[in-house]
């Protein structure tokens, strides 16, 4: 009888701790956490001035706007707003930025209304620099083949944030396609 009671036990005590671990790793998923707050950084009215060069050796053509950042669904991504002028035109752009617990990667989808697409990035937190880097790929309109870009996302610092997108040439050697500043709004 007590060789019975003791593995009923250990039947019943066996799926409970089961749960237990499920339930911590349910959690983990669930709950912003260090990489989070590192987002969080971000949020608030940012003035930008962007350059962007389309291909090595070409004139930078610069544009400006804001950027209204601010943390959603209880701290889990950032979401940004901009606003401004690119390539001579009104520009509208949304980027949300998330971390997946899980993955443990970053992630970054982003749409504007220069066009009907979007684009997609993953990538990771390198602790050496404090940065972001995302690799990304979307659709070029023009010939409808794969576009490959790389983005550096760094942290903000006395009052700046900055990023960096680079593109490849048509021998697939990268090079800085775009570079925004941003310089916290008053």
């Amino acid at each position: 009888m007590k060789k019975f009671i003791l593995l009923l036990i250990c039947f019943i005590s066996i799926p409970l701790m089961a749960q237990d671990e499920s339930s911590k790793t349910s959690t983990a998923y669930m709950n912003p956490g260090e990489m989070h707050q590192w987002l969080a950084k971000s949020e608030g009215d940012w003035n930008f001035v962007q350059e962007t060069w389309m291909m090595p050796g070409t004139p930078a053509m610069v544009d400006s706007g804001i950027s209204k950042n601010s943390m959603i669904l209880g701290g889990r991504y950032l979401q940004m707003i901009h606003e401004g002028a690119a390539f001579g035109q009104v520009f509208q752009g949304v980027n949300l930025i998330g971390y997946d617990n899980t993955l443990k990667k970053f992630f970054s989808f982003w749409i504007d209304n220069l066009g009907t697409g979007y684009t997609i990035a993953t990538g990771d937190y390198d602790k050496a620099t404090n940065t972001v880097i995302l690799f990304g790929n979307m659709i070029d309109p023009s010939s409808g083949s794969d576009w490959k870009y790389k983005i550096i996302m760094m942290e903000p610092k006395s009052g700046e944030v900055g990023n960096e997108m680079y593109g490849y040439d048509p021998q697939g050697k990268e090079f800085l396609m775009m570079r925004s500043i941003y310089t916290k709004a008053k």
